[in-house]
């Protein structure tokens, strides 16, 4: 059976419109294969149309075409795949566990049956339009490489291979060196201080072990010491989205939980992984409609679109209808009749989704540093965890503990969103070693809209109020205890009340106000109120007002008013950025500064800096900095006034920063790491310097000359020495590219580009252009000897140790094709337009950077 002409369907739509109102739920609901094939079948008279016991077909999966397979069936539905067929198409898509759970399945027989697919998440159906096997498979199914490649991609279209990103190192890392020196300037006797940290990570088959040191240069004849920050393992379950640390980890600070330094074991789930997963609640208010009807969308107040449904349940996330915190749906449908129906929809960010939760636990003994060395309490067991769990879209909730077996602390919270505001509340429970308990509680209240949230207000009014209030005996879990005394000391607070209104007048001017009260147990009590306005005056000049007002416990008041501007400059002729900037307070002291910033990244030209002037207490300094980045270190000096005394005195410091990273033997020089990384090496016999750059770059100059770097980039290879790229943010999809025009010839131009996926603290060794190739240029003709012009066609290789996809190529008006970077091997020239044209194999064996010249000529 042949496909169905498309330009049938035109004739044919009001037949199918006419199918009932069904079809029109159908069509309300997206239209799957299986419904679409009903309709064909009702509309054409096949419904009880037989499919053959098997049958060969081309495969698709997710909308992919993957060659073909053969297919088992009953006359309706498909029953059995072909195992060899499509478990290979499988493999980058699905969970490992998954595929191995296939491959027994079909160990016997060489067949997958329909139901063992729809058991892991992967739906068959023929398409009897298109006459092609659909492979679908469930996001919950798919490996997280695919999940983050679908979350990179802007509607989820499927069209991005998992092969196409470049393969992490197996083994890389870095050492990031920062080192420090600081003078006193003031003291003729002082020596300088010096301090050196090293902080590596080396990452062994997804195995990281991370470190720091830091070195502290002796002074005054006595000896430098070096001592151990931290020493841990961290493993990524990132199929399962867990992450493991062993060695000193730090617990969260949760409701009123404090961190507790540990040396132990941590087991986390509370990170934001890349994957097409929604963590935070999107909304998915549902609607029904009995007919079709026109539906005005308003979004808070305004008309946000107009579209047309079909009968059926729809919801507010495929309409687009989420920008706002109220929905109201206007309906006519076709005999005229209007109806409304109105959503509310409020949200915030650390609201999570209802079928997903955060945690973490950790256990472990508290470390603290004695004599410059950690020390571990080996006597001190402690426990720490939470839990937090969407509970509705509106509403998160959690529960808190930490316990060293005769001190707890206990507790709970929410995250709930509502008209008013979104609330945050939590409640905790604390024994201590000597029985006390006490307990702790804390409400707040927030409204933070957005411009477009308030309707016809341009401006809206952002406001915070919350209340803390505690027990005299309520205690945190004390890191420091050494497990031998009994803790005695009160909970000083007794309740504190913090409120902040801000506000935008207009563009130009904004204001904000606070006020904080504090009473103690005792019965003395803290009081600050501050408030700020900050307008912009003509075209650049920024002012702002800020003065606050306090009362200690004891009774005393304190005031302070500041005065400050800023005002951006016109560039400098070699385009350097300028501003100017000063501040001025009721005690006397007053600053005048004035910066210029780099014109480029890297090099000379990345040199910025400025110069205050600075006054107190009628002593009056001048103070500098300046900072420079190059390609494999950055470096910081400056120069401070002291002015506390009455003789003005200086202090200098200068900092270097730089790095090693290595990824699978090779070895570069880079600025500090502090996520993922690539080495990108140049092509041989490159020229001029090449940039390369995160993200989709076309490497415009300001000049025209090859020799200049262009306008914007990440990093650049000269000639002969590698590049790093030190900003690669693990567990996302990016694309680096490198500038091509400068590329030397021979060298594959697609090898330019690439896409990574980094995981935790990975590297990656990348050789920019591939491996240097021949050029071939080749003049087609045909049987009679006239030139094959204007043709498209494609170079297939042979030789199957080549591998590779096929050239795609086109001839010019001469009828001659020219390519580069092609291997050494047997190939054959494929003609689109002229499929029955006969050519002989072609013979490749220019050597790198040499070109072949070939004649050839098509037979039929």
């Amino acid at each position: 059976m042949k496909a169905l002409n498309p330009h049938l369907w035109l004739y044919l739509s009001p037949l199918l419109l006419a199918t009932g109102a069904s079809h029109a739920n159908i069509a309300a609901n997206g239209n799957s294969e299986e419904e679409l094939d009903a309709l064909f079948r009702e509309a054409f008279g096949k419904e009880n149309e037989q499919l053959p016991g098997e049958l060969e077909a081309e495969l698709r999966v997710n909308g992919n075409v993957q060659g073909t397979i053969l297919a088992r069936t009953n006359g309706k539905t498909i029953t059995q795949l072909q195992r060899e067929a499509l478990l290979p198409k499988l493999r980058p898509y699905l969970k490992e566990s998954l595929l191995k759970s296939l491959e027994k399945n079909a160990a016997n027989s060489g067949w997958l049956s329909a139901s063992a697919l729809e058991a892991a998440g992967i739906r068959t159906h023929y398409d009897i339009q298109e006459l092609a096997v659909a492979v679908k498979i469930d996001k919950k199914s798919m490996n997280r490489r695919m999940r983050s490649l679908l979350s990179a991609l802007p509607g989820d279209k499927q069209h991005v291979i998992p092969e196409r990103l470049a393969d992490p190192a197996k083994v890389s890392g870095y050492i990031n060196l920062s080192s420090g020196i600081l003078q006193d300037f003031s003291n003729s006797s002082a020596e300088p201080s010096l301090n050196v940290r090293a902080e590596s990570a080396v990452n062994v088959h997804g195995f990281v072990l991370e470190n720091q040191h830091t070195y502290q240069h002796g002074t005054n004849g006595k000896p430098g010491k070096l001592t151990r920050d931290y020493t841990r393992l961290v493993i990524d379950d990132a199929e399962e989205e867990h992450r493991y640390r062993i060695g000193d980890i730090s617990t969260e600070s949760r409701n009123f939980q404090g961190s507790l330094p540990l040396g132990g074991v941590q087991v986390t789930r509370d990170l934001t992984w890349a994957s097409s997963r929604e963590y935070t609640p999107q909304g998915n208010q549902r609607f029904s409609l009995s007919s079709p009807a026109e539906v005005d969308i308003y979004l808070d107040g305004r008309l946000h679109r107009s579209v047309r449904l079909q009968a059926g349940e729809h919801e507010l996330a495929e309409l687009d209808a989420l920008g706002g915190t109220s929905v109201k749906l206007r309906i006519k449908d076709d005999l005229g009749k209007i109806t409304t129906q109105e959503f509310s929809r409020f949200t915030d960010s650390r609201l999570l989704s209802p079928e997903f939760s955060r945690y973490s636990i950790s256990v472990g003994f508290p470390s603290r540093r004695e004599a410059d060395q950690l020390k571990y309490d080996t006597k001190r067991p402690v426990a720490s965890a939470y839990y937090q769990q969407g509970v509705t879209e509106n509403l998160t909730a959690g529960v808190d503990v930490q316990t060293d077996g005769k001190a707890h602390q206990v507790g709970g919270d929410i995250i709930w969103a509502t008209e008013i505001g979104n609330v945050t509340a939590g409640v905790s429970h604390s024994q201590s070693r000597n029985g006390k308990k006490g307990q702790a509680a804390r409400v707040q209240i927030s409204r933070r809209p957005d411009n477009r949230g308030e309707g016809d207000k341009q401006h809206p009014i952002q406001w915070d109020i919350a209340a803390e209030r505690f027990t005299p005996d309520y205690q945190n879990l004390n890191p420091q205890d050494d497990g031998t005394t009994t803790t005695t000391s009160t909970q000083a607070v007794k309740q504190q009340l913090n409120a902040s209104v801000s506000k935008a007048f207009s563009d130009r001017t904004s204001g904000n106000l606070g006020v904080a009260h504090t009473t103690q147990h005792d019965g003395k009590t803290r009081t600050n109120l501050n408030a700020g306005v900050s307008t912009r005056l003509g075209k650049n000049l920024n002012v702002s007002v800020y003065g606050s007002q306090s009362r200690d416990a004891k009774g005393a008041a304190d005031m302070s008013v500041r005065v400050g501007f800023s005002m951006p400059l016109d560039a400098t002729a070699s385009g350097r950025g300028q501003s100017v900037s000063g501040s001025h307070d009721d005690k006397g002291r007053s600053q005048l500064a004035y910066r210029i910033s780099g014109k480029r990244k890297r090099g000379v030209d990345s040199l910025s800096g400025g110069v205050r002037l600075q006054n107190e207490r009628g002593n009056t300094g001048l103070g500098a900095d300046v900072r420079y980045q190059g390609e494999a270190f950055d470096a910081n000096l400056s120069i401070t006034p002291q002015l506390a005394s009455s003789k003005v005195g200086y202090s200098g410091s200068a900092n270097v920063n730089t790095a090693i990273v290595f990824a699978d033997g090779a070895v570069a020089m880079s600025r500090p790491v502090h996520d993922s990384f690539a080495i990108l090496e140049p092509p041989e016999g490159l020229e001029h310097p090449m940039a390369a750059s995160r993200g989709k770059n076309l490497f415009q100059r300001k000049e025209n000359t090859l020799d200049s770097l262009p306008e914007r980039y990440d990093a650049v290879m000269q000639p002969g020495s590698k590049a790093v790229l030190n900003n690669l943010a693990s567990y996302q999809v990016q694309h680096v590219s490198s500038d091509s025009a400068v590329l030397p010839e021979g060298f594959d131009l697609d090898a330019t580009e690439f896409d990574v996926m980094p995981d935790y603290k990975s590297g990656y060794r990348v050789k920019v252009g591939g491996e240097r190739g021949a050029m071939l240029e080749a003049h087609l003709a045909d049987a009679s000897g006239q030139p094959l012009k204007l043709q498209g066609g494609q170079l297939i290789a042979l030789d199957a140790k080549q591998g590779g996809k096929p050239i795609p190529f086109f001839t010019d008006e001469d009828g001659v094709m020219r390519l580069s970077h092609i291997r050494q091997g047997n190939y054959r020239v494929e003609l689109f337009s002229l499929p029955d044209l006969r050519n002989p194999p072609i013979r490749v064996t220019g050597k790198p950077g040499e070109t072949q010249t070939l004649d050839l000529r098509a037979t039929s």
